[in-house]
């Protein structure tokens, strides 16, 4: 496994400090000016409210078709969008609290993971590829491949806990007999802790656990990049204050952690060969910091993002070239996002926590590093 680039925040890039590079929103300014709310929300009701009365959620994930949501009885059940249950679908996968839920693309198959030592996969309307697996460590968070469904897939998922494990079909007789090949993509050792956060785009793979967020490539089998707390982790343990990732495209990575949000992309660099090697050049990709930011009195509890389609064609137009665009060498050089929507809980004064979400617009901010200068660990 090749070495991951390191992004440190307390060295100096070139003539420009990274300290100097951090934009700090302070809550004060924050209420100088009104903002008029940008979303309209409406509490998810129907059956999810009588279910929650007697059974709390322990973990939830949305797709466009659907909602999923885990219990702490083990159960897990599939609701539309309005909070009414599947009867169908309503089942108890596993003996304690659901740890983590993740959902293919197609809708068609879910993936689930518990304390309880097993995996499960299971089909909406589909049944070819249910299986239970036991596992030797109980798993924290899984993620499903997003063309899981297809049968040439090779029906792939990922499973963490202190280390990261692919498991895929077999060829043939392992097949047929339901049998998974495991693939240890990374190994963790006692001070790495946990990992807690797992998001798969393409070829990429984004981890967390104590020590920072690595971006692993499926397609050379090597960490590319290794990106840093921002933030003190003993004045935010990260069993209290999770991190949180969303892909904004096929090589471009939002990591909300603590009171930071980072935002990372996939290049490509060239490097010179050896005396012994080709004359030619080789592409090698890195990880490149575009942004990065803190809050005052605010701890992230969610990270999203918005479309260009989100917007009217007036809007669009108005919208600075540079802020919908990924870096000149990136790996993706159209990218559709337009703004991060961060979803976080604000401590007020005498009234305990209260959650609120905050917009983060990209519009004015010119904050990057140069990747050349990212030091390597």
């Amino acid at each position: 496994m090749g070495t991951p680039g390191a992004f440190i925040s307390d060295d100096n890039f070139g003539d420009v400090s990274v300290n100097n590079l951090m934009e700090t929103f302070d809550e004060s300014e924050e209420q100088e000016e009104l903002v008029e709310p940008r979303f309209r929300y409406k509490r998810v009701l129907g059956d999810l409210i009588r279910l929650l009365e007697n059974d709390p959620a322990s973990c939830f994930t949305i797709h466009e078709k659907l909602m999923v949501v885990g219990f702490q009885s083990g159960r897990v059940c599939i609701f539309d969008h309005l909070g009414n249950v599947n009867i169908d679908s309503c089942c108890r996968y596993h003996k304690c609290a659901v740890s983590s839920i993740s959902i293919d693309d197609a809708a068609n198959y879910i993936v689930t993971c518990a304390n309880d030592f097993s995996i499960v996969i299971y089909g909406i309307g589909c049944s070819e590829y249910n299986q239970r697996i036991p596992v030797t460590q109980s798993c924290k968070v899984v993620a499903i491949a997003a063309n899981f469904s297809r049968p040439s897939s090779g029906q792939r998922f990922l499973a963490a806990n202190q280390n990261l494990v692919l498991y895929q079909r077999g060829v043939r007789a392992e097949f047929f007999s339901g049998k998974r090949r495991e693939t240890c993509l990374y190994k963790g050792t006692q001070t790495d802790g946990l990992i807690n956060c797992l998001s798969w785009r393409e070829n990429f793979v984004a981890f967390t656990n104590e020590t920072g967020t690595r971006i692993y490539d499926l397609k050379l089998s090597r960490c590319l990049a290794l990106v840093q707390p921002f933030h003190k982790n003993e004045n935010f343990p990260i069993s209290k204050f999770p991190p949180k990732h969303v892909w904004l495209n096929d090589s471009t990575l939002a990591i909300g952690w603590a009171n930071t949000v980072c935002i990372c992309a996939i290049v490509q660099t060239t490097k010179r060969p050896g005396p012994n090697t080709s004359d030619l050049l080789l592409d090698l990709p890195k990880g490149r910091i575009l942004h990065r930011f803190t809050f005052n009195n605010f701890a992230i509890a969610g990270i999203s993002f918005t479309t260009r389609s989100s917007y009217g064609n007036d809007e669009i137009c108005s919208l600075p070239h540079s802020t919908l665009n990924s870096p000149p060498n990136s790996l993706n050089s159209q990218s559709d996002w337009r703004e991060l929507i961060i979803f976080g809980i604000k401590k007020s004064a005498g009234r305990g926590d209260t959650r609120e979400p905050s917009l983060l617009n990209f519009t004015t901010t010119n904050c990057s590093i140069d990747g050349e200068n990212l030091n390597e660990e």
